[in-house]
Parts: C-alpha cells; structure tokens; sequence
C-alpha cells in the first residue's frame, strides 16, 4: 500500500491524515521514512484544531470535502466511525492506517490447504467482515511451514463484504455463516465446538503468521509439560515496530507490560489474538464466559479459570506473528461503555480470589 501512496502523492493527490494523536505520530513517521509527503493533517477534537501538530495545523472533519481529490489515511482507533464519516463528507479515498503495511490484492489467488482428517491442531478463526485482513491471516497459515497435521475452521458473523463468498478463494477449510452475529464471544465458543484437535488455536483474522513451525513449537511445549493451559507468543504491532511479550497484572486490573527476554515462561497475561489452548481443558471449563458478552474481558477471565484448574499460561518468544488489531470487532465509543462495564463484572467475579488474577511465579521451562 505504501507503494502506492509514493505514486499516487507524485501524481499530486494530496494525502490528508486523519488523528492528531499517539497513532497519528506513528503513520506521520512511517510517511516521512517512505518519503511520502504530507499535505494536511485532521482530527475531530475542537481542542486540537486550529492547533500545529508535527508543524501542520490541524484542521476540522468538514474542511476535507474542500480538498481536491484527497487520500486520507485514518490514523485512530475509531477507524470505523471515522471511515462512515468521511464517506459522507464524499470522501471516496480511504485508507485505514493498519492497512499501510498490506499488500493490495487486485486477484487473490486460490488459497488451497492441505486435507486433513485427523488433526493434531485445530485452528478456529473468528471473521466479521475485513476481507483483506482474513485473507492475509489464512495465507500466512497456509505458507508458514509445518510438520503438524492441522484443520482451520472459520465462523462467520454474517459478514457483508467478500467474506462471504470466501468458499470462492479458500479450499480444504470448514467455514460456517452464521444465521446471525453472534459477536465475538459467543462465535468463539461456537466455532470451538468443531474442533477435533487435541490442540486448538483461537485466532482472530486480523492477525499474520510470521514463524515457521510455530504450530510444532507450541505442540512440543504442551507434551513437554501438561501443567500448562494455554500458550501465546511475541506480538508485534501493525507497523512492525512495537513487540509485547505479555503482560503482569496488578491489583487494580491494569496490564503492565513484560520486559523483553528470550524463552517460555508465566505469564499473567497474553494477547488473545492467536493463542492455542488444550482443547479438552478449554471445553472443561465452558470456553469463553458469556457473562462479557459480546467481548471485553472474557480472555483474562479465562486465564484466571485456568489458573484455578491448576494450569499455567506461558508465553514461547519462539512464536511471533502480527496483530493488526480492532478488526475483527472494532472499537467504538458505544463500546468503551460496554468495556468498562465488563471490567467491573470481572472484579466483582473475581475479587475473592485474587491469587489467580496475579499469579505469575516467573516459571521457565
């Protein structure tokens, strides 16, 4: 995509970023490195406007629609609230800041798994629409190489884009369309319920693949030692950059982020956009709790439930992949309420039994 943009800024399309903010300093820097010119800079907050950011002034939503020909590439979090505004402003192009780093796929070429039919690894992919994020996500699987014989299944929350033609790009994979959107927790835990691997891989579709054998990798851990109930690896950001290596949690529920350092060892915490459970164990305690329905807090839930059946939660550096985070949901401002309201549940659950919210004993094996 980036390509792309250097093109279409020589042809003299002037590039507007939308998001005066932490993010919008990310995509500025990618910008400048790529030697992309900037023309404006936009963001919906009166107290920015008016104001310089990175020695642009920042300009209001509406003054776009006075631009000729502009892209903008939406630099928050509120991507999709942002996206629907600027299409009514007539804003016809749009690119979202995660999509920086992906390539455009003007013919997605067949994408043709191994048949399988006594998997060792299930892997269970939620989608609701962000076609292109799902594509890229199953891709990686299918090229990232492998000794474990394995299944992907898709749930499909009713998606309206290609999403739902995917039987057109995909073979050898179980993909189920949902009757209606179940949201994310509830299509997780019915989705699980095709599994027939001994190992299952929860994985959101706004995630990349980039370690070879990291199916094998996490298989052996779990053989090695059976005390541990779910596994997860290094993460990095859209923009490559930023890499997490799991989380501590403290006594009021905030995520303090691991220092880096090579190895499996506890963790409190671990992203939950590719992380791979014992399938009988999920199944033991219920899968996701449909108390924080539709989504917020049902992944530290279950870590906690894990800890409470005995097991352990570990990350392996030796597995990294992308997250490009907030497709397969999205964040908006309605859903920040229900957030905190899940927070408070998950205290309320949880506040007699502490021990198992914060319970790391910096284990490696």
């Amino acid at each position: 995509m980036l390509h792309v943009l250097k093109k279409e800024c020589e042809l003299g399309r002037p590039i507007v970023v939308f998001g005066a903010g932490e993010t919008g300093e990310r995509v500025i820097k990618i910008l400048q490195k790529n030697n992309i010119k900037i023309h404006y800079i936009c963001d919906n907050d009166v107290n920015k406007q008016g104001k310089l950011f990175h020695t642009y002034k920042v300009l209001a939503a509406n003054e776009i629609q006075y631009i000729d020909s502009p892209i903008v590439i939406v630099a928050s979090l509120y991507f999709k609230e942002i996206e629907k505004q600027l299409i009514e402003l007539g804003v016809n192009s749009i690119v979202i800041y995660k999509e920086l780093f992906l390539k455009k796929n003007v013919l997605y070429e067949k994408l043709v798994f191994p048949c399988c039919s006594s998997p060792k690894v299930s892997i269970v992919l939620t989608v609701f629409n962000g076609w292109k994020y799902t594509y890229e996500c199953l891709k990686s699987i299918l090229h990232a190489k492998t000794n474990i014989p394995y299944e992907v299944i898709v749930g499909d929350n009713v998606s309206t884009d290609e999403t739902k033609n995917m039987e057109q790009y995909v073979e050898n994979i179980t993909i189920i369309h949902n009757k209606e959107n179940l949201g994310y927790l509830r299509n997780c835990n019915e989705t699980s319920k095709h599994a027939k691997g001994k190992y299952m891989v929860l994985l959101s579709n706004d995630v990349k693949i980039i370690s070879d054998y990291w199916m094998d990798k996490w298989v052996e851990s779990f053989i090695k030692d059976n005390s541990i109930g779910a596994l997860g690896g290094i993460v990095y950001g859209w923009d490559l950059e930023d890499a997490n290596f799991g989380y501590s949690v403290n006594e009021k529920v905030e995520f303090i982020a691991n220092r880096e350092k090579n190895g499996i060892y506890d963790v409190d915490y671990l992203c939950p956009a590719c992380i791979c459970f014992q399938t009988a164990i999920w199944r033991k305690i219920g899968g996701y709790d449909e108390l924080f329905c539709p989504a917020w807090y049902e992944d530290i839930d279950i870590y906690c439930e894990l800890r409470k059946h005995g097991y352990r939660l570990v990350l392996d550096t030796n597995v990294q992949y992308v997250h490009y985070e907030n497709v397969t949901y999205g964040i908006t401002r309605n859903q920040d309420s229900v957030f905190w309201q899940n927070h408070q549940k998950f205290i309320d659950k949880w506040s007699k039994h502490w021990e198992y919210v914060t319970a790391v004993k910096s284990i490696t094996i």
